[in-house]
């Protein structure tokens, strides 16, 4: 079984020519990301770790990782993520609160209880977030709200969540 990662920054363009990059930081923490080990490089098994990190603007930091000495090994970080194991994100303390992580691969569900599909991708593009579901019987995926009207109800317990689709 693999084991779920969870994307915690983007890796951006490099910055000077000692192997800095500027990096986009995903956690509630400023920099939080950092904080993080062992840290990987997109899915693969390749370990980042960080040996500085300077704040830029808002979430965005200069970083030097550790044997990255050059530009040209920065250059190839360029639109990388780094990401963790989902078991290095603390339980939320309230049972209503769940990463969207999480929902990845719950059954989808219709108000009658049908299974219609399954979610495979959870993402956000400024306007708030948005599920991403593939049907049951194939084709290709549909994109639905992620609001309350729409998913009314989510059971990680039982592995679904309820799907009213939008007129």
């Amino acid at each position: 079984m693999t084991t779920k990662r969870i994307t915690v920054a983007t890796i951006g363009a490099p910055v000077g020519v000692r192997g800095q990059v500027r990096v986009n930081s995903h956690t509630a923490a400023p920099g939080g990301f950092a904080e993080f080990s062992p840290l990987f490089l997109d899915d693969s098994s390749r370990v980042m770790r960080v040996k500085k990190l300077r704040q830029e603007r808002d979430n965005a930091y200069i970083v030097e990782f550790e044997g990255i000495t050059t530009r040209e090994q920065a250059a190839g970080l360029r639109h990388g993520t780094l990401t963790i194991a989902r078991t290095q994100l603390p339980e939320p303390d309230d049972e209503d609160e769940f990463y969207l992580a999480d929902m990845i691969g719950l059954r989808v569900i219709d108000a009658e209880g049908r299974d219609i599909g399954a979610v495979v991708g959870v993402m956000n593009h400024g306007a708030g977030d948005i599920i991403e579901v593939k049907p049951r019987e194939g084709g290709e995926t549909e994109l639905f709200p992620f609001t309350k009207a729409c998913v009314p109800s989510i059971d990680l317990a039982r592995g679904c969540l309820t799907l009213i689709a939008p007129d």
